[in-house]
Formats: structure tokens, C-alpha cells, sequence
């Protein structure tokens, strides 16, 4: 009676598992679809691309090379200087960007894409993931 018990857990634990994995065979399921997520636009400031330059440059190397390459300096970054904001005409992001690339003294150029910070009401207008109620991570009793 025991031996049939066992092999009947066994079943009931390797149908469900063998079901599933024949069941997305005809399906085309990316990774936003497997964690259960819609795909995300790309949302970014039309006509504005950031760039970051070598650390250690001079602002007027920087300049030079946004006059040569195209654009306008719109900021430098507070925290980090050799990131600047660049104003470019809008539609042609993805030109001004692949140009920027292709300078040596560029370590990385992307669309100045809209990020959101987790700031809710619930977390009482606290960025830090670990700040916000129901997050993972430490919390004050765990101090």
C-alpha cells in the first residue's frame, strides 16, 4: 500500500511538470510575457542625449568636441562632469548618438530616456527601494 502511494506522489509531482513544459512549445513567450510583465516603451526626452566623456577632460575638450560632432551643451552633470546633457534635433537621436559612439574620448552616448524613480505615496516620497513599505531589505526592526 505504501510502495502505490509513493508512486502515485510521484506521478501526480511529474504530470503537471512535463504538462507545462509541452505547453509553451507552440507558444512564443519572451521574458517580459514569462514574468508576467506588458513590454515597456522606450520613453525618452525628444532631442536630448547624454553622453559621457573620458573622466578627467577638460570642459573645453568636451566643447570641442560637441561643436565638431554636433549638438549643444545643454548640462554637466553635478555629480559627475564628464556626463553632459546634449540637445540635438529631434527625430535624430539615434544619428547623434552612433556619432558620439564613435568618438574615442566617449565612453557611453544614449537617448536621455525617462526613468521612474520609485516615489509613491506609500513610501511617503522616498526614493530608496529599501525605504518603501513591503520592499525587501532591511527595515528599522532589523536594526
Amino acid at each position: 500500500m505504501t510502495r502505490y502511494f509513493w508512486i502515485l506522489a510521484a506521478a501526480a509531482w511529474l504530470l503537471p511538470v512535463a504538462g507545462a513544459a509541452t505547453s509553451c512549445e507552440d507558444e512564443d513567450l519572451t521574458a517580459a510575457d514569462a514574468a508576467g510583465n506588458a513590454p515597456v516603451e522606450e520613453a525618452y526626452v525628444p532631442g536630448e542625449i547624454i553622453v559621457w566623456f573620458l573622466d578627467g577632460l577638460k570642459k573645453s575638450a568636451i566643447e570641442d568636441a560637441v561643436a565638431e560632432t554636433g549638438g549643444e551643451v545643454l548640462r554637466y552633470s553635478r555629480v559627475t562632469p564628464s556626463r553632459v546633457t546634449i540637445s540635438v534635433p529631434e527625430g535624430k537621436e539615434d544619428t547623434y548618438v552612433e556619432a558620439y559612439r564613435e568618438l574615442d574620448i566617449v565612453e557611453v552616448a544614449d537617448k536621455n530616456y525617462e526613468l521612474e524613480a520609485l516615489s509613491t505615496e506609500e513610501s511617503g516620497g522616498k526614493v530608496g527601494i529599501d525605504e518603501v513599505k513591503g520592499a525587501p531589505g532591511p527595515g528599522p526592526d532589523d536594526i
